[in-house]
């Protein structure tokens, strides 16, 4: 019997969560191009090529994580920021 979780299956990985210093990005099968961040209210924080994200210096809250793979997929994770 094999079994597979969508968590699995998803082409990245994004760690840790919640977070207090760094965001680390690692991708599957595809190329990472870039992570732009998000407010929760929608403000854009940051772009970036770097697959490590300092968020030391974000207030306590949620953030929309967006990455964008070389499939031209964009993928958004929530993350915590505490």
């Amino acid at each position: 019997l094999i079994s597979s979780s969508n968590e699995s299956a998803r082409p990245i990985k994004i760690y840790p969560n919640p977070a207090n210093d760094f965001v680390y990005i690692e991708t599957e099968k595809f190329d990472f191009l870039n992570v732009t961040v998000f407010s929760i209210d929608g403000k854009q924080i940051v772009q970036t090529t770097s697959k490590m994200i300092d968020v030391s210096n974000y207030s306590k809250g949620i953030y929309i994580f967006q990455i964008k793979l070389s499939n031209q997929k964009k993928y958004s994770k929530k993350i915590i920021v505490k």
